[in-house]
């Protein structure tokens, strides 16, 4: 047997003990991995861009299984060229580029030459050329349509190809609702929206600038009737469709994004004349908005109970399933909404300010329904973002680390290495049940995935040999190291929960010894 075989089958042995470890601290762990960024089967069995319903998926979830419980896939729409292929920019059409074409020749639509072909073009690892994945697959699903000899339109066709294998996939994922409503709403029912108004965001920790995205904002008298019986007006019965739409085939939780513009979006104002920003339900004063403006506090919940807690029931979710994206600046009344219908904060480490104890990013102030965010799709790796740290700003965040995992502290835990490693332990540790990370910060990949205000984004992905990279980084502390994190966490509940679980711990301890005893032959 080679090394690598050995560490694989060591791996697999540890599952059942990680496993346990969660139980006993009650956490889940979501990874962040965007569909697009799934790795592909193998170096000669690459499309050039990720299926989250073909072999390199599997793959994923084969190798973290038990270490992760839930993933979360991003956006299922149609990207476009024109919107740089931003997810979160989608059309309300599947992506046909998460087909797994290998599916479509088995089903006999593709032929075996079309696809070897795709195959052999020159791809740069772990980068999606959008421009050649285009050409690529609109070949192959041209082939497709017409030896399907189908009287749907070519988009239904595809359409139809991605919802089956997404009905048919045994992967469970994380939905995700982009705030901004598709285009061809707009196109079709302008009046469904507030004219000369843009959604945006005042400077927040992503960028010093207010950000005009563009995106339209619904009007209020379209979304309600203010008939209790049928409150709904015609663009709300639209968002509950486009919900729908994002939820199809994601049973395992939904992310909505910028959860605080469903709440209380922030406006630009783009027509003739000048007017200041504000928020849509907050500017009594504002000469264009204070129409708009509510006074009753409870009427700020409507969003959410007309649209999010019917899904609750139809989808089998709970309010554990929800991933609200929180971060930014935040309305006043942002979390007496979270709070009333038992929705978590997103509690990203990188906005934690150390010299802060009581700072509502320091993981010790979490909420068991929290969200513990160690980076997401807009971040710089964990290991990243610690190494760009000035070093009197590391020495603050090993200080509080130190303290929250009961550590005496040196000088040598402000290593970003450390700062890494003890960022993992004081998460599993916070009261916060759920973890949220972004595949490089797990796996120790380089590379970022978006840089919010940037045009080229969108492109990473998870590398082909992930499996044996994340071994190769965390032999050097830069991967998640499970064996490590939990037992921090297990000391950082104090003595008795430590002496509770002791024989654990030396479970753990015995199994990490074992593994990169192994992992030295790599």
């Amino acid at each position: 047997m080679d090394s690598f075989e050995k560490i694989l089958d060591l791996w697999e042995e540890a599952r059942p003990l990680i496993q346990e470890a969660y139980h006993v601290l009650d956490k889940v762990l979501v990874l962040g991995l965007p569909a697009s960024c799934m790795p592909p089967e193998s170096e000669n069995k690459d499309t050039g861009i990720g299926s989250p319903y073909g072999e390199g998926a599997s793959r994923v979830w084969k190798f973290w299984h038990g270490i992760i419980q839930k993933m979360m896939i991003g956006p299922i729409g149609k990207t476009d060229a024109k919107t740089w292929h931003s997810p979160y920019l989608a059309s309300w059409d599947y992506n046909p580029f998460f087909l797994d074409l290998e599916n479509l020749v088995q089903k006999r639509l593709i032929r075996r030459e079309t696809l070897q072909k795709i195959y052999t073009h020159p791809k740069k690892e772990a980068y999606i050329d959008f421009k050649q994945v285009e050409r690529d697959y609109l070949c192959a699903l041209q082939e497709a349509y017409k030896k399907a000899k189908t009287s749907l339109s070519f988009t239904a066709f595809c359409n139809q190809l991605v919802r089956e294998q997404m009905q048919k996939s045994a992967f469970t994922y994380i939905g995700d609702v982009p705030i901004n409503i598709p285009n061809r709403v707009h196109d079709r029912h302008p009046e469904w929206f507030l004219k000369d108004w843009s959604m945006g965001a005042p400077p927040d920790q992503y960028s010093d600038k207010p950000q005009v995205w563009g995106f339209p904002i619904l009007n209020p008298q379209a979304l309600f009737t203010g008939n209790p019986k049928q409150p709904l007006g015609p663009a709300g019965r639209m968002f509950k469709r486009l919900l729908r739409f994002y939820l199809s085939g994601n049973k395992g939780g939904i992310r909505i994004d910028h959860f605080i513009g469903w709440i209380d979006p922030y406006c630009f104002y783009t027509g003739k004349g000048r007017h200041k920003n504000g928020r849509l339900y907050s500017s009594p004063h504002h000469p264009l908005l204070k129409e708009y403006y509510i006074k009753d506090k409870t009427k700020f919940r409507q969003m959410t109970a007309e649209f999010l807690l019917p899904f609750f029931n139809e989808f089998k979710l709970s309010s554990m399933d929800i991933y609200p994206e929180d971060l930014g600046v935040r309305p006043k009344l942002m979390d007496s909404v979270l709070k009333a219908f038992h929705l978590g904060r997103m509690l990203p480490v990188q906005f934690n300010e150390p010299d802060q104890p009581e700072h509502m990013y320091h993981l010790t102030n979490a909420d068991e329904r929290d969200i513990a965010v160690l980076d997401t799709h807009d971040n710089p790796a964990l290991l990243d973002f610690f190494t760009a740290l000035s070093p009197e700003k590391r020495r603050c965040f090993a200080q509080q680390l130190a303290e929250d995992l009961r550590f005496n502290y040196t000088e040598d835990l402000c290593d970003p290495v450390w700062l890494y490693r003890m960022q993992w332990g004081a998460a599993l540790a916070s009261p916060a049940r759920r973890i949220m990370v972004f595949f490089t910060s797990l796996m120790g990949q380089k590379g970022r995935y978006n840089t919010p205000g940037t045009l080229d984004s969108w492109h990473l992905r998870c590398r082909t040999h992930f499996d044996l990279e994340y071994f190769q980084a965390l032999r050097q502390g830069k991967a998640y190291n499970p064996f490590e994190a939990i037992c921090f966490a297990i000391f950082a509940r104090g003595d008795h929960f430590y002496h509770a679980h002791e024989d654990l711990v030396r479970k753990l301890r015995a199994m990490e010894q074992r593994l990169f005893e192994a992992l030295q032959q790599l």
